[in-house]
């Protein structure tokens, strides 16, 4: 199988079912930075997205997110976004990546 290179992954390992994200931290939402950015920003980035994107978006307590935080977010998603967990996130990675 041939694989497309994508800019929010990669695909690796002896098999070709490793998928390695681009880091995309979401820390909290008061400093206005791409990790720290307002949940109706970061519902406007996922929602602005090309359809068809796999990401993934890893988030953190440190800056003050919390679970809270992120039920808001899917509240803001439009209805073409899906949710997913992290086993049909990454076979959705491997089905993007074959050419």
């Amino acid at each position: 199988m041939l694989f497309k290179p994508h800019e929010d992954f990669k695909i690796v390992g002896s098999a070709q079912n490793v998928v390695l994200f681009k880091p995309n931290e979401w820390r909290g939402t008061t400093g206005g930075t791409h990790q720290t950015a307002s949940v109706a920003d970061m519902a406007a980035r996922i929602n602005e997205a090309r359809r068809g994107t796999v990401t993934h978006i890893y988030l953190t307590s440190d800056g003050g997110a919390s679970l809270d935080t992120l039920y808001s977010l899917v509240g803001m998603l439009d209805d073409h976004v899906e949710v997913v967990g992290a086993t049909e996130l990454v076979d959705l990675a491997l089905q993007k990546g074959i050419e």
